[in-house]
């Protein structure tokens, strides 16, 4: 499996899995967008002749999963070119849509309509119990840990994901209040330990020590961490 953060603004990130399936995680800022599209694409084809020609005629490659972690514009500005540009199979959201319906804003109003209008299945990430991503003898989930509850805003940004595969864990965060990360340590200890986390520059060291990761990359850092060849591996 591969794991690749992305340079587009915001946030994102590519997870390539060994069945194929790719999921993307967040879609960065909307001054990116051109740029994610052909990060995208560059990860999940590589630069074979023979799918440059394909696009060349509108070919769209299939995207497994998008996920969105939470509806701020860092994480959501690329969100339009994606869909355009990829057949996406599931897509899923920090809330159900109809939450949005309580904010009103140009930028929610569009992202509502967006979404609506795409037909495909829109799941909402607060399954306790983990989604199934790809089902195998090792088994593919992934877990959303919320710190607060999901009636209280949404655009609250209070989102921890654990990824699962093998024996392999990931730990991605948001900006993470300190309240936030004391709930997380307090409840979720067993839950947020992982091998490789990619966490936010506002991470407490207390927050560190309890995932004890064997790789840290920190997202404050992207000059230093993250350029269009950094790909993070584990066989």
């Amino acid at each position: 499996m591969t794991v690749s953060f992305l340079p587009v603004g915001g946030y994102a990130a590519v997870f390539s899995l060994p069945c194929g399936g790719t999921m993307l995680v967040d879609t960065g800022d909307a001054g990116h967008a051109g740029q994610l599209v052909k990060s995208v694409r560059a990860q999940m084809l590589g630069d074979q002749f023979v799918y440059r020609f394909l696009l060349f005629f509108g070919w769209q490659p299939r995207l497994d999963w998008l996920v969105i972690s939470d509806f701020s514009p860092e994480r959501t500005g690329g969100l339009r070119e994606i869909l355009e540009n990829f057949r996406v199979w599931k897509i899923y959201l920090p809330y159900e849509l109809n939450n949005l319906l309580i904010v009103q804003s140009d930028r929610i109003n569009n992202l509502r309509f967006l979404l609506g209008m795409t037909g495909r299945p829109l799941l909402s990430l607060s399954c306790v119990d983990g989604i199934e991503l790809y089902q195998d003898k090792t088994g593919m989930k992934f877990f959303v840990l919320r710190p607060v509850k999901p009636q209280k805003s949404v655009l609250d940004s209070s989102f921890c994901a654990r990824l699962v595969y093998g024996g392999m864990r990931f730990l991605l965060s948001s900006a993470l209040t300190e309240k936030d990360q004391e709930r997380l340590c307090s409840y979720m200890a067993e839950e947020i330990n992982a091998d490789v986390s990619y966490l936010h520059d506002n991470i407490s060291g207390r927050f560190l020590d309890m995932v004890a990761p064997v790789r840290e990359i920190r997202r404050g850092e992207d000059a230093r961490f993250i350029t269009d060849g950094t790909v993070l591996e584990k066989i």
